[in-house]
């Protein structure tokens, strides 16, 4: 029986193939995660600004500088049953193609890529909302929830409202 990499060891073995310094920089990162996704869903890309002048918690927030939005456009799969997400820059019209191999988001500080053990489920409720929900994988510096004022981030709509909630809602989702 064939023994299975898990999502790390696989993601091991192609980082490995990328250019050093850039494998050194994914490497440096801190923060890699599973996030839900789905076609035409969006994601925020943003750099935080800090706390308030004398704020006590982390609900007094600056509002972030939102520096784009991403919409999922489409995922594929070709013969060799290898799948690929088609992504589109909103603020400049530009898409790129993503893999299992991990590229920097669009030139973000931020690493995307689809997982090697990806599956896909159904979501919605009725006829008329279902969707194919997927995961890819996002890297970034750190946690987007310690605020880290110049560091770039990327988060759902929903996640980011959560982390700014006092940010007024200016995107159509």
């Amino acid at each position: 029986m064939e023994a299975k990499l898990t999502t790390g060891q696989t993601l091991e073995l192609l980082v490995a193939q990328m250019p050093p310094e850039e494998a050194k920089t994914f490497e440096s990162y801190g923060h890699l995660r599973r996030e839900s996704a789905y076609n035409d869903c969006i994601f925020i890309v943003y750099q935080p600004r800090g706390l308030r002048y004398g704020a006590k918690d982390v609900s007094e927030q600056k509002e972030p500088k939102v520096l784009s939005t991403i919409k999922v456009v489409s995922i594929t799969q070709d013969r060799d049953k290898k799948a690929s997400l088609r992504l589109l820059d909103e603020s400049t019209g530009t898409e790129m193609i993503v893999g299992y191999m991990p590229k920097k988001l669009f030139g973000f500080p931020i690493y995307i890529s689809l997982p090697a053990d990806m599956f896909l489920m159904f979501g919605g409720s009725g006829s008329s909302q279902n969707y194919v929900q997927f995961a890819v994988l996002l890297k970034t510096r750190n946690r987007s929830s310690f605020y880290s004022e110049g560091n770039t981030y990327v988060e759902s709509p929903r996640s980011f409202r959560k982390l700014f909630p006092s940010t007024p809602a200016e995107f159509s989702f």
